[in-house]
């Protein structure tokens, strides 16, 4: 897309205020020698209502799978139908495919890919570059999750339910409901594409801490490894 602009003042303006896209390739793979910088917005292809098999026949072959293939790309179109099915909006409202309590849509879904750390923005249907690096490793003590094309990290942020006055505990619970459900979608739109997928309520708690960097109060719910 090319912009102009007129005037030095409106262009510090619209320098300053910029949010910096990058072009990713089909495969997920970034080009030689490019390094992704924190902040960069990856939109996704919005293909959520194409291709895949019906519902029954994905629940029919829903199943874990803890064997990936190393070398394993998601393109971003599957990869954007796989985190639609966690968290993306199917409303003209703005709600989710999954239910949160309240309608909070306090469900925080996080990618780990080669590149770094993501987050989903459901609205914008794009992932936000929260952290460069490939920190796979740390969604998971398990060895394949290093190998894993992506791991999803299921976290809540409290603070709507909260401000709601819903107690802690509840908050909790809801959350864990909440991640269920995207777990649940994402396993069963893996079903759809062919791909392996495995839920995991286990990581190194230090090493995925340092990874997502989450405001105090937010709670890791779950994580699931997909891939080839």
């Amino acid at each position: 897309m090319e912009h102009k602009w007129f005037g030095l003042g409106l262009l510090a303006m619209g320098v300053a205020g910029l949010v910096s896209i990058v072009a990713i390739p089909p495969d997920g793979a970034r080009p030689h020698g490019a390094a992704p910088a924190a902040g960069l917005v990856r939109p996704l292809p919005w293909t959520v209502e194409e291709g895949g098999i019906g519902v029954y026949e994905a629940l029919a072959v829903r199943r874990a799978s803890r064997d990936f293939s190393r070398r394993g790309r998601l393109p971003d179109e599957v990869l954007g139908r796989i985190l639609w099915a966690a968290s993306g909006v199917n409303r003209d409202d703005g709600r989710w495919t999954i239910p949160t309590a309240l309608d909070s849509r306090d469900l925080r879904v996080f990618v780990l890919d080669r590149d770094g750390v993501w987050l989903y923005l459901p609205e914008e249907h794009a992932l936000r570059l929260c952290k460069a690096g490939d920190r796979r490793a740390a969604s998971g003590k398990q060895r394949f999750a290093g190998k894993a094309a992506v791991n999803l990290v299921y976290a809540l942020d409290p603070s709507a339910q909260a401000g709601k006055g819903v107690p802690e505990e509840a908050i909790a619970r809801n959350g864990a409901f909440e991640a269920g459900c995207a777990a649940q979608g994402v396993a069963l739109a893996c079903a759809s594409e062919g791909l392996g997928n495995v839920v995991r309520g286990s990581w190194p708690a230090d090493d995925l801490a340092e990874a997502l960097d989450l405001p105090e109060g937010w709670l890791v719910l779950m994580a699931q490894s997909v891939g080839p």
